[in-house]
Parts: C-alpha cells; sequence; structure tokens
C-alpha cells in the first residue's frame, strides 16, 4: 500500500524513484558514493523519508546487513555469536552459503550485495 511519500513504481516518477535509490545508499555509503551527512539525515527524517525500502526481502537483508555493521564497528570482527545473537549468527551463515553456493534455496546475493559485503571486509569462509 502507497502512503503517498514515495512512487509505487520506478513507472510513476523514475527520477524521484532514482533519487531516493541514491539517498539510500548514501546512508549505508554503499556503491563509493559521499556518504549522507548527520544534517541532510535530519532533513529527510524530518519529511519522514523511508530510508529503507518498502519490499520485504530488500527491507529484511538490509536491516539486517546493518546490524552486522554494527557488530563489526563494536567488535571488530564478524564472528557472532549465536548464543547472543541468534537471527544475525544465522544471517551471517546465509549470506557465506548463497555467496558460495552451498544454500539449498536458488537464491544467491546479488552484485550491489557482495559489493556492501566485501567492502567492509566481511570473510566469506
Amino acid at each position: 500500500e502507497n502512503d503517498g511519500r514515495s512512487p509505487t513504481s520506478h513507472k510513476d516518477d523514475p527520477d524521484l524513484n532514482r533519487w531516493m535509490r541514491h539517498q539510500r545508499s548514501r546512508r549505508r555509503s554503499a556503491y563509493g558514493y559521499v556518504p549522507i551527512s548527520d544534517e541532510q539525515k535530519c532533513l529527510l527524517e524530518s519529511i519522514d523519508f523511508p530510508m529503507v525500502s518498502k519490499r520485504p526481502a530488500f527491507r529484511g537483508w538490509y536491516e539486517k546487513y546493518d546490524q552486522l555493521l554494527s557488530f563489526w564497528r563494536q567488535n571488530g570482527h564478524f564472528l557472532v555469536d549465536p548464543r547472543e545473537a541468534r537471527p544475525l549468527a544465522k544471517w551471517v551463515v546465509m549470506q557465506r552459503q548463497k555467496y558460495n553456493g552451498t544454500h539449498r534455496s536458488a537464491g544467491s546475493l546479488s552484485k550491489s550485495q557482495v559489493y556492501l559485503l566485501e567492502r567492509i571486509g566481511f570473510p566469506w569462509t
């Protein structure tokens, strides 16, 4: 359901859709974009800008990625203890399996997902 804050699809307003994707990428410092400043983040939040895609598959992946990024920044490694953070630990294992082609589902990581994980030094083994 569209709440009117964003186009329902890229066909509704391709320029706005492209700009929104760009802002989300900047928020994650993805694809080599200049990171979003605190001031810009506050301005986007003031208009209730949806910083995460509404598509559940994308939203879930990026939420876990943000958790992993926070974990790495706090701990300096990617060894998530399943006793302390089981959902994140399972997600980490699944990313490695998808990358290596050993995950039971047919899905694999997108190029952008691989890029984001490699950018922070995520080990595939």
